[in-house]
């Protein structure tokens, strides 16, 4: 035994040993690319009557070129941006106070690139509104200009045109999604007259405006349009009756391109809705969700869930709406006006909806529909708040206004205007004696003249039924991250965030650009806001009473922008509030960038 031990002990040691595998060289890591940053403005010095933009911080240089800082690109009056024309081709009529023949509220900027060639698309924000085409060029120095003439295009003229569009995304494949704000309210629609009571724009302008539309009537108006555009400028365009109707300030896409989100500016009493397509990049159909604010008693924070208000396609809908006979709001809901206790008959229920008191039920589906289901569909999308009221969601929001969304981190933030009326606890006003199933009264939040940005992180959920939401994007929580200031002797410190308007988030920067559109200070701002940090930094000052309105960032080749427009300025620099309305009394709005910047690289 012994022996054997030693030969098998002398055949391993005799065995030649395995050659040494080389270890890899360590390789340092890549340099982090430099974040874009800027250095605040000197609020103490701000001018009256141009803009002012921030420099970058020292720690960006690399996004710095010569010539980076505030571009104007055209103005409304120049080049024919701005104008506005009856479908064939004659000019509004200029003494129909308050319109005339150029609406002066340029909105949301569209920078779309068809192979190598540039368009902007720029909402002409007014009721009547429009959408005007300019081409764009880029100077090997990353200089974009504004060439030839700025036109309205035509592509919705066969849905009614365009109302009221506010702001706005171009998407990931590359589509402009737009919005119709201030829907008008069909409940008050004489179909005789064609006027809607109490709608003074409606009344004054839309139906002489609208004449060769194939008729004027509310419900083609405040939805969710996409256009699309080629390379010879022209446009095609659709509106998404599947998105709902009601005052879209923004339906802005996440990044699996199915999941959308949609704020309702509305003053007294808004909602929160999101929009779960179908399939990706496809928004003609799919399901619609209101949120449900579960806020915590005193606090501006909350879980939020999601009331399913059911699943439509723009197909199902659209003989509602675009016939010769479309539907009317008493074929779908019963309503009336509480009574002078406050409270309705049994077979109503009480709701509270853009800023007052309503009984309201569904209709008998009668002989337009094959069913109360498809009643039900029609009515979730053509009344959207005011059915997500019946179901009990919260419309109690203030203006909701810019949505914004970092997928490096799938955080999204709303931004609501102020937080003084229909937020704060006992108001709405519930009648004595209430005893309905609805919680009217959901939200008690701190008073704020100055509003705040609220969000969270998105992620799986399920609605107010427990049945699954199909998307991995779904908000969650609802708490303020940004604002929630008191005004001193009615004014906003300089240094505080004041009514935040629209946001947008930078990709791979983590950073969120926030707009003012503001009272309480003279000159409005555009804040750099770092929501990992809280930092707060002020990087453009408008003209006094002017609002920074429908940004958004691009990049083309290698260089960034963020395009903007300096609505309603002030005549020379004058510390009064500019009047209301797109007239020629005031500045003319300014469509612009901020940039170019160089985009760093490994």
């Amino acid at each position: 035994m012994l022996s054997l031990s030693l030969m098998v002990l002398s055949t391993f040691v005799a065995c030649p040993k395995a050659p040494e595998m080389p270890q890899p060289v360590a390789q340092p890591a890549p340099e982090p690319l430099p974040k874009l940053r800027f250095v605040g403005l000197d609020l103490s010095a701000l001018p009256a009557d141009t803009v002012l933009a921030a420099e970058l911080a020292p720690e960006s240089a690399a996004w710095a070129t010569p010539q980076t800082g505030w571009h104007p690109l055209r103005s409304i009056g120049e080049q024919g941006l701005g104008a506005l024309n009856h479908p064939d081709g004659s000019p509004y009529l200029a003494e129909r106070k308050p319109f005339t023949d150029f609406c002066n509220e340029a909105d949301f900027n569209a920078l779309m690139q068809t192979g190598e060639t540039l368009w902007m698309l720029t909402h002409l924000e007014c009721s009547r509104g429009g959408v005007a085409r300019t081409r764009i060029e880029q100077g090997p120095d990353g200089l974009l200009s504004a060439v030839g003439e700025s036109a309205l295009i035509d592509s919705l003229e066969h849905a009614g045109g365009v109302y009221t569009p506010c702001a706005g995304q171009v998407t990931h494949w590359g589509s402009f999604l737009s919005s119709e704000e201030y829907e008008p309210d069909a409940r008050y629609f004489d179909p005789a007259t064609l006027e809607i009571q109490g709608n003074r724009y409606w009344n004054g302008s839309l139906p002489r405006a609208f004449k060769d539309h194939g008729g004027t009537q509310p419900y083609r108006y405040g939805w969710v349009p996409e256009f699309t555009i080629t390379q010879d400028g022209s446009t095609t365009g659709v509106k998404h009756y599947a998105m709902g109707r009601f005052s879209h300030e923004i339906a802005l896409v996440v990044d699996d391109d199915k999941t959308v989100y949609l704020s309702d500016d509305n003053s007294r009493g808004s909602g929160f809705f999101m929009f779960v397509s179908d399939s990706a990049q496809d928004l003609s159909g799919g399901a619609l969700y209101a949120a449900r604010w579960e806020q915590e008693s005193g606090t501006a924070q909350g879980k939020l869930s999601w009331v399913n208000l059911g699943r439509a396609s723009d197909a199902e809908l659209s003989p509602f709406i675009e016939s010769d006979d479309p539907v009317r709001f008493d074929e779908l809901f019963v309503a009336a006006d509480p009574g002078q206790d406050g409270l309705c008959s049994e077979e109503l229920q009480l709701v509270h909806s853009s800023g007052r008191m309503e009984c309201l039920a569904l209709a008998e589906p009668g002989e337009r529909f094959e069913s109360v289901e498809q009643l039900a569909m029609v009515a979730s999308r053509l009344e959207t708040r005011r059915y997500a009221a019946l179901m009990g969601a919260t419309v109690e929001l203030e203006k909701g206004e810019g949505v914004a969304y970092l997928a490096e981190t799938q955080e999204l933030w709303l931004a609501l205007s102020t937080s003084k009326s229909s937020m704060l606890a006992g108001n709405p006003v519930v009648p004595p004696g209430y005893s309905g199933t609805l919680a009217l009264d959901q939200i008690d939040a701190p008073l704020s003249e100055c509003g705040g940005v609220f969000g969270g992180r998105l992620g799986k959920s399920s609605d107010t039924d427990g049945e699954p939401i199909q998307s991995q994007r779904v908000l969650t929580r609802l708490d303020q991250k940004v604002g929630g200031e008191r005004t001193v002797e009615g004014r906003g410190p300089q240094d505080i965030l004041a009514n935040p308007d629209n946001i947008t988030g930078l990709p791979g920067q983590g950073l969120v650009f926030i707009g003012e559109d503001s009272g309480l200070h003279t000159n409005n701002l555009l804040w750099a806001w770092l929501p990992a940090t809280g930092t707060q930094v002020p990087v453009l000052s408008t003209p006094h009473h002017a609002e920074i309105t429908g940004f958004f960032w691009y990049e083309i080749g290698e260089f960034g922008y963020l395009l903007a427009s300096v609505q309603h300025p002030q005549v020379d620099g004058s510390s009064a509030p500019a009047p209301l309305g797109p007239d020629t009394k005031h500045m003319a709005s300014i469509v612009g960038y901020l940039g170019p910047f160089k985009m760093p690289k490994n």
